[in-house]
């Protein structure tokens, strides 16, 4: 009952976290089937929304996690086998290429791609080697807009030199 303001009676749209493979990742996923709100189809999605009459916004919702040779890389025998039992299970290179996939198709005016860890970062855990050499090839040769990230924190705006994406940690 916690989010029952009226200006929260809107879509959300989420993205796993770290935090969210703690839990019970399909029951997540399973919450869009009861909520009117929680709009979490898969793993990873994406949806497109019309603006002002003719523009379109491309969202693509992935999980990062899988990226992360730190979670790939744990060792099982305790409190985060079923947390590495989840990452394990999932084929980032799959994902990668279905990242591909539906932004080279996308006739969209905007692309925005969203995901729990940065690409980059001057937070507390700094940048993502995984998201620089997996990731972000990608994002450029789409020419995406925006990459939105949490898990840091904090608030960052960040683009480097040369690039059009422009990243955003919230």
């Amino acid at each position: 009952q916690v989010y029952s303001a009226h200006s929260l009676q809107i879509p959300w749209y989420a993205a796993l976290g770290n935090h969210d493979y703690y839990g019970n990742v399909q029951e997540q996923i399973d919450y869009s089937n009861i909520s009117t709100r929680w709009k979490m189809p898969a793993r990873y999605y994406t949806f497109e929304v019309i603006v002002e009459n003719t523009l379109s916004v491309l969202f693509v919702m992935i999980d990062t996690n899988p990226f992360l040779e730190k979670y790939r890389n744990m060792q099982k025998g305790g409190l985060y086998d079923s947390f590495i039992d989840e990452v394990t299970s999932q084929d980032p290179e799959l994902q990668l290429k279905w990242i591909d996939s539906v932004l080279s198709f996308s006739a969209a005016k905007w692309k925005i791609v969203l995901g729990h860890h940065p690409v980059y970062s001057g937070g507390e855990h700094g940048n993502t080697k995984e998201l620089i050499e997996k990731l972000e090839p990608v994002l450029e040769k789409n020419l995406v807009d925006i990459y939105l990230a949490g898990h840091d924190h904090d608030i960052q705006y960040l683009k480097k030199s040369g690039s059009k994406v422009n990243y955003f940690i919230s």
